[in-house]
């Protein structure tokens, strides 16, 4: 079929007098449907949608509303409504522009029903009624449901090396995408060759990344983060809704954006889980030197209520996201692997677990009664020491973190992580605890487990007997002799003989 006869199909321009003409909006005869559908080995022309409906990433029958900083990459309008809200912080990027039911919006509704109608009425080449496309691989062709579709996880859409392989996605009600869903394309596959045709309203949820473009009779619905590469949001009827979207239609060369969300990690085990909310208020940056540093000049933004974050107008290149770290958490997710973005790619599932720190405490006291219970009057013990028992031995080991007690008798660990833990004391001499040990404590991030007890009851000494001294006898002193003085003899003078 030669390009005019396609163009005659969609109703774009005058066709041969003796070639049936229908009507604008109406369902195209089935024997062109089929000469369509044989085209380039079953592919639908890239300009299916028309050049004005082509040129739209967003548009509405009824309204479009924002919420947060979405970027729009092509026009975004509505028709025959006229209100458009969110702008900023929503940005639309040149050369896209708004159309709040202008011509150019008109002219685009009128293409997106001709276009609706076409692909309702292809022939399907399989039938998906009641199954999940999550997990599928699904080659190039024309898939039926006759009623409502959901994607649960990731759908791969295989090329087969044909750069035209057209898929086509025809809906009897609705379109709806779980939290994290995906949309894959591998061996030549391409975002502007795969359409969505949902004949009620479609729902992506929240950080669903997409691809095609969704034709859609009533209402299309943004979940926060969702997004949208290589294609377009139409609603005939009704409204289109947005929340911190990125969206990029076909356009060559368009910016691309990387998202993702903070989330906290109550368990600490790096593992997003679906009741684990999100953290606002987190830096998050693009670390164009690899340092793990925010520097001066690296673009950074903060997450927002609900954690999501989104850098956006990026051009391709590779990009490496980095927290700011912060000094009362720890950061359980492994730092991601680099980025590379190709022209208008959008990148979801960016995300950053962390652990808000805790303390750990309680109070030492003296159990008075010996009951096990801190009674009025069982005053707080100061000086002892506390450790957290690593290696549950019981004993206090080189390395092992300590604390002692205040005067009060309250002790506390600061600064803990996630993990289990087990707290002891150094039992001081002449007690007995009275209170069992304390039970193992799970921490839980930002909750702070304080109460733990510990009862001694102080043993009391025997009085002191002073041992029996014998008496210390005195001395036993000598009596004085006195000296024995020898008797004075007088000397023998001899007589004087007279001469």
């Amino acid at each position: 079929m030669t390009r005019s006869k396609i163009a005659c199909l969609l109703g774009r321009f005058s066709c041969n007098a003796k070639r049936r003409q229908a009507p604008t909006g109406s369902r195209p005869h089935p024997r062109d449907l089929l000469e369509l559908l044989r085209l380039e080995d079953r592919t639908v022309p890239a300009d299916l949608l028309g050049p004005t409906a082509n040129s739209f990433a967003v548009l509405g029958g009824s309204t479009v509303t924002n919420t947060g900083p979405s970027v729009i990459a092509g026009n975004l309008g509505v028709g025959p409504g006229t209100a458009i809200t969110g702008f900023g912080p929503g940005v639309v990027l040149a050369p896209g522009a708004l159309h709040a039911a202008d011509a150019v919006a008109l002219q685009a509704q009128s293409e997106t029903t001709t276009a609706y109608n076409l692909l309702a009425g292809l022939p399907a080449t399989g039938t998906l009624t009641g199954q999940d496309l999550g997990g599928l691989t699904l080659l190039p062709g024309v898939y039926f449901f006759a009623s409502s579709a959901q994607l649960t996880g990731t759908l791969t859409l295989d090329g087969k090396g044909d750069p035209n392989a057209t898929f086509v996605f025809q809906i009897g009600s609705a379109l709806t995408t779980a939290s994290g869903s995906s949309v894959v394309l591998v061996n030549g596959a391409t975002r502007q060759e795969v359409y969505w045709q949902v004949g009620s309203s479609a729902t992506l949820g929240l950080a669903t990344q997409f691809a095609g473009s969704i034709v859609a009779l009533s209402s299309i619905s943004f979940g926060t983060g969702a997004g949208i590469s290589g294609g377009r949001a139409l609603a005939r009827n009704g409204a289109v809704t947005l929340d911190t979207n990125v969206i990029v239609n076909n356009s060559a060369n368009t910016p691309g954006s990387i998202s993702g969300r903070k989330f906290e990690d109550l368990n600490g085990d790096g593992v997003e889980q679906p009741a684990e909310p999100g953290l606002a208020g987190v830096t998050l940056y693009l670390d164009g030197n690899g340092n793990n540093r925010l520097d001066a000049g690296e673009s950074s933004v903060v997450s927002g209520i609900s954690g999501f974050y989104s850098f956006a107008n990026l051009v391709p290149g590779t990009y490496l996201v980095r927290e700011a770290q912060q000094s009362d958490s720890l950061q359980t997710t492994p730092d991601p692997l680099p980025v590379t973005l190709t022209s208008g790619q959008i990148v979801t599932g960016i995300n950053f677990g962390n652990f808000r720190l805790v303390t750990l405490g309680g109070v030492k006291f003296d159990d008075l009664n010996r009951d096990g219970v801190r009674d009025a009057g069982d005053a707080g013990v100061a000086g002892v020491t506390f450790f957290l028992d690593a290696n549950v031995n019981g004993t206090l080991d080189a390395g092992e973190v300590r604390t002692v007690t205040g005067a009060a008798g309250a002790f506390t660990f600061t600064g803990i992580g996630p993990g289990t833990y087990r707290i002891r004391e150094v039992q001081p001499a002449g007690t007995v605890r009275t209170t069992a040990n304390p039970a193992d404590i799970v921490t839980t991030s930002g909750i702070n487990v304080g109460g733990v007890l510990i009862g001694n009851f102080q043993l009391v000494s025997p009085p002191v007997v002073p041992p029996v001294v014998p008496p210390v006898a005195p001395p036993v002193v000598p009596p004085v002799v006195p000296p024995v003085v020898p008797p004075v003899v007088p000397p023998v003078v001899p007589p004087v003989v007279p001469p």
